[in-house]
């Protein structure tokens, strides 16, 4: 994943409190597509008599989550950094 957005606080821009929530506020939404996202998860029921085509979905369905949890992360980190400054 890139590397982390390190806003300047200073007087003629955005609050640190402005920056420290639209962070929150995406990682909520980020915690909302998880939960929806885990609708999706393969089940081995879905796959009687095909356990290859299980496994594949199953790594692909990690590999997505994986993508939303890094970046639910990522804001995170950037959240305290900004908060730190």
């Amino acid at each position: 994943m890139a590397d982390l957005m390190r806003p300047i606080v200073n007087l003629n821009g955005t609050s640190r409190d402005a920056l420290v929530e639209a962070r929150i506020a995406v990682r909520q939404d980020l915690r909302s597509v998880m939960t929806s996202l885990g609708e999706t998860a393969p089940n081995g029921r879905d796959y009687i008599g095909e356990p290859d085509a299980y496994q594949r979905d199953l790594a692909v369905y990690r590999s997505r989550f994986a993508i939303i949890d890094a970046l639910y992360n990522q804001l995170g980190d950037e959240a305290l950094a900004i908060q730190g400054d």
